[in-house]
């Protein structure tokens, strides 16, 4: 399960859930050491894990990738399939079917990964069966479990101070742009939701309550 279930009353789920929110300045560290970080054929787990941390997509998403949902001309991704239970199904809903742009950067580290992998395909004869990006040198899909597994490995080597499950990403993510004032409109298309509501009764309560002058200053353009 990548999204928070909730149940019972709100509240009390959305005080649950702050706990799956990483520190935004240790979130911001993972993430520049992968931007940083010259991925070799090997890092295929590295890989996916930056790629989820820029865009916010589901493992399954990311995993259900093919060669002709990235586009290197126009720095961006279409999500219109999921791996589930070790096969290519649709998305968790119709909603998720979605357009996310990506970064010139994290493009670059795809294509720059996806040369080496077609390189090594090519010398040792290999065919990567539905053309999935993330197929690695084995001819396999990465279980979503070893990407957990390397999302927690990074924050050993980095020294953070919790382990979160690669699942909470979307969770941090969320709360961040909400931070920064993100509009909920475009956060809800982000992510894949189906509506705004789902959006707010997942992340809402994740956003730490410091933006008193914030709605301050909102109040206070009504009187011109």
């Amino acid at each position: 399960m990548d999204d928070l279930v909730i149940g019972g009353t709100d509240l009390h789920q959305q005080a649950d859930a702050s706990d799956k929110v990483m520190k935004a300045a240790d979130f911001q560290a993972l993430g520049s050491f992968l931007e940083d970080y010259e991925f070799q054929l090997k890092d295929v787990n590295r890989l996916i894990v930056s790629l989820i941390m820029h865009t916010g997509i589901r493992v399954g998403e990311a995993l259900g990738l093919a060669r002709n949902n990235i586009d290197f001309t126009a720095n961006a991704i279409t999500i219109t399939q999921a791996w589930s239970q070790g096969r290519i199904g649709p998305t968790k809903t119709k909603n998720a079917e979605r357009v996310i742009p990506v970064s010139a950067l994290v493009m670059q580290q795809l294509k720059r990964w996806c040369k080496l992998r077609d390189a090594y395909y090519t010398e040792h004869q290999l065919v990567n069966e539905q053309d999935l990006f993330f197929r690695n040198k084995d001819g396999k899909i990465p279980r979503p479990s070893s990407i957990t597994a390397c999302y927690k490995q990074l924050q050993n080597k980095l020294d953070l101070e919790c382990s979160f499950s690669i699942h909470t990403v979307r969770h941090t993510l969320a709360s961040v742009l909400l931070e920064k004032g993100a509009d909920m409109v475009q956060i809800s298309k982000l992510l894949g939701h189906a509506n705004t509501s789902i959006t707010s009764r997942y992340y809402l309560g994740l956003v730490p309550d410091n933006a008193l002058e914030k709605r301050r200053e909102l109040l206070q353009s009504l009187n011109g």
